[in-house]
């Protein structure tokens, strides 16, 4: 397709949705931890630079995967709240330094897993291409900002680009058996 992406929405690109849109809905559960100590000016890492992309990434992928996932939710509530729980296993078993940094390294990875997603699809409209674009500034600023994020190691030895390659197999070995 010489890199052209098409508008008709194929049966892997509406996996591939699904599994974007659980993965944003997980990413919220993270988020919410940092936002909740920004709220409270607790915050150790929402700092500078970060301060004005962070609640824009918040704000889009919330509404990226309510719209979303409202009507999966109406077709088979009980297969969503699986996923969900699959994906938050998975994230619940990370833990570095604190829960605030365990946070941020998981909404890094998850950003760069849902661009990887992303990126995989044939189909594209306005909305998946701005949540591109808001996935791919949030994990550039806080790797910017926190040029040591890709290095951190949790307790199992896994870095971040074992996380988003977990989080990738995860997604595939379950939305397409």
């Amino acid at each position: 397709m010489n890199g052209e992406k098409r508008k008709n929405v194929t049966h892997d690109d509406t996996i591939r949705l699904v599994r974007i849109a659980i993965k944003c809905a997980d990413c919220l559960t993270d988020f919410d931890i940092i936002d909740d100590l920004y709220q409270e000016k607790e915050s150790k890492y929402i700092k500078h630079e970060l301060k004005k992309i962070f609640p824009a990434f918040g704000n889009y992928i919330d509404k990226f995967s309510s719209k979303f996932l409202e009507a999966f939710v109406g077709a088979d509530d009980e297969s969503q709240k699986d996923l969900q729980q699959s994906f938050r296993d998975f994230s619940d078993s990370m833990w570095l330094v604190n829960e605030e940094m365990t946070a941020l390294f998981l909404t890094y990875a998850k950003a760069r897993s849902i661009v990887i997603d992303i990126d995989e699809m044939n189909y594209t409209d306005e909305h998946l291409q701005f949540l591109k674009e808001i996935c791919t500034e949030y994990a550039d600023a806080v790797s910017k900002k926190y040029k040591n994020i890709t290095q951190l190691k949790d307790a199992n030895g896994h870095g971040v680009q074992d996380i988003v390659r977990g989080m990738d197999e995860l997604g595939k070995s379950i939305m397409y058996k």
